[in-house]
């Protein structure tokens, strides 16, 4: 059999060099990033990145219609609309991971204690307003966005969007634990490494980074929904 070639297909360039963190680093930025006013709204920015690979700007794009569902449970799979993504094509995302649902269940309850709005039908979306950016910054406002113009050696113009507070909150995390290199790419690399060792293929692999077609995507990652799911289990399971 052919060695695969490490990420091949999978990665961006800027992604493919950034530090893969182990158990016991990743463990160490769930504990930093739960601490102070925002620990808990940190803690799960944190595992969407490291349990279901989203961007920086995806994140920051999250609304909460996004990862609940009108009864107010968590999705176990959802949909990124094309506008939040980079390649503007919508986007399927798992919440399989048992992490990631105790700390994203521990924040929206913190929303809704706070009134962090809060407005909403009390029957659907556990009172939240669905429409409201997931991950708050400041009152009840989302992460703030720009828009930039990257010109091509070629000439070419592609707009595209950032947002520098986020990515920079998360690089700082992963730096502060010692890992050197940290960036905001450590997520999708590390999500990668573990689910590559846990036996899922390459494209499997690649349809949840948001690296397949949309059209198939989708249906792919539902028929494989409890391999998933298993696998997510184990991979910080000592945590």
């Amino acid at each position: 059999m052919t060695p695969r070639t490490p990420f091949k297909r999978l990665l961006e360039p800027s992604e493919e060099k950034a530090p893969i963190l182990e158990p016991h680093q990743f463990k160490a930025l769930l504990l930093l990033a739960g601490e102070g006013l925002h620990g808990r709204r940190n803690r799960a920015i944190i595992w969407h990145s490291f349990g279901s690979a989203l961007r920086v700007t995806e994140i920051a794009h999250l609304k909460v219609r996004d990862v609940l569902d009108c009864n107010g449970e968590i999705k176990a799979m959802g949909t990124l609309p094309a506008s939040y993504t980079k390649n503007n094509k919508p986007r399927t995302f798992v919440q399989l991971g048992p992490g990631l649902r105790e700390a994203l269940d521990a924040y929206l309850a913190y929303r809704v204690q706070n009134g962090l709005q809060a407005g909403g039908n009390p029957n659907e979306y556990r009172g939240l307003t669905p429409s409201s950016a997931l991950y708050l910054a400041r009152g009840d406002d989302g992460f703030s966005m720009v828009r930039k113009l990257y010109i091509g050696v070629d000439g070419t113009q592609t707009e595209y969007i950032i947002c520098s507070s986020l990515q920079n909150l998360i690089s700082s995390l992963i730096k502060r634990v010692g890992v050197t290199g940290g960036s905001s790419h450590s997520g999708r690399r590390t999500f990668a490494t573990r689910m590559r060792e846990r036996g899922i293929e390459d494209e499997l692999i690649q349809a949840l980074l948001g690296r397949g077609h949309p059209n198939q995507t989708m249906a792919y990652i539902g028929a494989n929904l409890d391999r998933i799911r298993a696998a997510q289990a184990t991979i910080y399971a000592d945590l």
